[in-house]
């Protein structure tokens, strides 16, 4: 919206809009306009880890010579798509908080602290609403997690497939490469695999790109049985605009057993995920989920794999990690469904056999409402079988693929390369 403000002087000033960010791009950035007897001046910037926000007056005078204790004060601090607005009206000494996604059926969000002067009532805001060790600064913090869990397509913790919540979603059910214990029955050695992907998303304004690395180990629990213990982990670097990024890490235990030799597998699963951010900003999670691979035939030279999984994944208090519980309190139920089609190729790589693979993917969050409460996953992968291989196996020694997602607003694109030892 654009403000138009009455100034300490009396006169009309027709300040920037706080909506208008201008070149600030950054997944934290500040907006600012002061109107009063020093001047008008209207502010954009983006902040990094470690970045004062100028909430205080002692900033404010610090940064912007413009501003006197009478001047109207507009800010806005875009914190990865939650606007907190604070304001000093015109010869008004209040701090006057305003966040409107924090706005729930228990009413709306609005905080006013006065002290003796604006000095006075902005360090009596920011000791209670940003210090975490207090009763509004923890209810702050946990708002603050639960509307970026909502709103924000770039929260590292949950809400969209580049969060914890949508890897260990993948990682539950993944049929991109097909290196289940059902589709590699033929294999009775124990199994090691690495995996790299680079995925560069687009969000609305958000814009950032994210480094994927995998493992997974799998052992056969008895000589010529096929059931495999697998133990996973991953980890994964999101890079933000403004030069910001998000660190990651997954660990998983999954047990898959044949239910129809050759034909039908059930693979329960937990999993333990965590993350952090430049700005502090950290959380973590548990996965339960049963997933299962059925062989549904073959359509001439190709086989069809149908997938299907039933997963819960719950947020954990997080008074260990922050030292206060910011814990959003996610609790959904995922499903995931989907199938892939394998095709050998009759084109040899170095003496080897190869393979095209394609497959669709669907994944739906129910319970606590997110950013994207529903996946949608296309990829197309090319693999080199080992050299001992019949026509009819289909494990890879190494594959290549590329990966497209869409969720609501969110659209990503993705390219890998997976190897088995």
């Amino acid at each position: 919206m654009t403000l138009s403000a009455v100034s300490a002087t009396g006169a009309t000033a027709q300040l920037r809009p706080l909506g208008d960010y201008g070149d600030a791009d950054g997944t934290y950035r500040f907006g600012i306009n002061i109107d009063g007897p020093g001047g008008t001046v209207s502010d954009r910037l983006n902040l990094k880890g470690g970045d004062t926000i100028p909430f205080d007056v002692f900033t404010i005078e610090e940064r912007y010579p413009q501003y006197r204790d009478t001047s109207l004060v507009q800010t806005v601090l875009d914190y990865r798509g939650v606007e907190v607005f604070v304001t000093y009206q015109a010869n008004d000494p209040s701090f006057r908080l305003r966040v409107p996604t924090f706005d729930d059926r228990t009413g709306t969000y609005a905080l006013v602290y006065t002290g003796i002067d604006r000095q006075d009532s902005s360090d009596l805001a920011i000791s209670d609403v940003f210090d975490a060790e207090t009763d509004t600064g923890e209810d702050f913090q946990r708002r603050l997690y639960r509307a970026w869990v909502r709103v924000s397509p770039v929260d590292p913790l949950a809400g969209n497939p580049s969060s914890v919540q949508g890897v260990m979603a993948r990682g539950a059910l993944d049929l991109t490469a097909g290196n289940s214990a059902l589709e590699t029955a033929g294999e009775r050695n124990n199994s090691f695999m690495l995996g790299a992907q680079y995925r560069r998303v687009s969000a609305g304004r958000f814009d950032y790109d994210q480094i994927d690395l995998s493992s997974q180990r799998g052992y056969r629990l008895f000589e010529g049985k096929r059931a495999m213990l697998k133990l996973v982990g991953a980890g994964n670097l999101q890079l933000t605009q403004g030069g910001g990024y998000a660190v990651a890490s997954q660990f998983g235990v999954g047990l898959e057993v044949p239910v129809v030799d050759g034909r039908w597998s059930l693979e329960p699963r937990i999993a333990y995920g965590l993350t952090a951010d430049d700005k502090g900003v950290a959380g973590h999670a548990v996965n339960a989920a049963l997933a299962s691979r059925f062989v549904i035939g073959n359509a001439g030279r190709a086989r069809i794999v149908l997938g299907n999984m039933i997963g819960r994944f719950e947020t954990l208090n997080s008074k260990l990690l922050l030292g206060y519980d910011a814990n959003p309190g996610v609790k959904n139920t995922v499903f995931r469904n989907g199938l892939a089609a394998e095709l050998p190729l009759t084109m040899r790589v170095g003496g080897r056999a190869s393979s095209l693979r394609a497959s669709y993917m669907h994944t739906l969050f129910t319970g606590t409402d997110v950013y994207a409460n529903q996946y949608h996953e296309v990829a197309l992968s090319w693999g080199i079988r080992r050299r001992e291989e019949s026509q009819r196996d289909l494990r890879d020694a190494l594959r290549l693929f590329v990966t497209g997602t869409k969720a609501g607003g969110y659209k990503a694109i993705s390219a890998g390369v997976g190897a088995r030892f």
